[in-house]
């Protein structure tokens, strides 16, 4: 993530990027195609977050993503050795707070009418703060597991939010992320455990580890790994610690 500094020029940019590429970042039901057309193709009908998948419905809108890509403001995911077709999300932070809460809005808050934006905000930045949570506790645990490969899985309605493979020790992570309180680690191992028998890879033959991490817990679970926000926090500062050791003169 980029320092948080003024960043009004990136945005104006990146708008006009997604704006050639086609994509959709309109967080009602509008619709936006190729000259301004409503076909089938460009249609989103839900609002898009830093979750919710873009399709790449041409050529040029393909090329003008992987712009975006290269830069680090959207990723493309597939699930894990599925070997699908994959998804665009937002991956930036700060740009998917952007767009999911004052992109929508920006003309009433210019004018200084806030209301219908303070309500979106306060019904739905809980659910963005999850995948905030999501994503910088994937990458803390990720910089402690030995791995070779990892991702995301999902195949039909079923999802695991992040699988870790070590190839050579023929151990698989299953993790599921939770940003609430008092989360049954127990009930929430078994979901995961009744999901990870979809996943093919070494079926019958690897090593399982099942990982919850959620702000607390109300129970544990004797087969899960349970990660709470005191352990995030001793992950974030031991990597702090870890790349102050690496900078030059240390």
């Amino acid at each position: 993530m980029r320092p948080l500094v003024d960043r009004r020029e990136e945005l104006r940019v990146l708008e006009e990027w997604f704006k050639r590429g086609r994509v959709v970042l309109l967080f009602g039901r509008r619709r936006v195609g190729k000259r301004g057309s409503s076909s089938s193709s460009s249609r989103v009908k839900e609002p898009f977050t830093s979750s919710r998948p873009i399709a790449p419905w041409s050529t040029t809108c393909a090329r003008y993503l992987g712009v975006l890509r290269d830069l680090g403001y959207v990723a493309y995911e597939r699930p894990l050795l599925e070997g699908k077709r994959g998804v665009y999300r937002i991956a930036d932070p700060y740009f998917a707070f952007w767009f999911r809460f004052v992109h929508p809005f920006y003309e009433e808050l210019e004018s200084g009418m806030a209301a219908r934006a303070l309500a979106h905000f306060d019904r739905n930045f809980n659910t963005h703060l999850g995948q905030v949570f999501k994503q910088v506790a994937g990458e803390l645990l990720l910089s402690k597991l030995k791995h070779t490969r990892a991702g995301r899985w999902w195949k039909g309605g079923e999802e695991i939010d992040l699988v870790a493979l070590d190839d050579e020790e023929g151990t698989a992570y299953f993790v599921e992320f939770k940003y609430s309180r008092g989360v049954d680690a127990e009930a929430e191992m078994r979901k995961l455990r009744r999901r990870a028998e979809l996943f093919r890879w070494r079926k019958g033959a690897r090593r399982e580890v099942y990982v919850v991490v959620a702000r607390s817990f109300s129970r544990s679970s004797d087969e899960a790994v349970t990660i709470d926000e005191g352990d995030l926090l001793e992950l974030a500062l031991e990597k702090l610690d870890e790349e102050r050791a690496r900078l030059p003169g240390s």
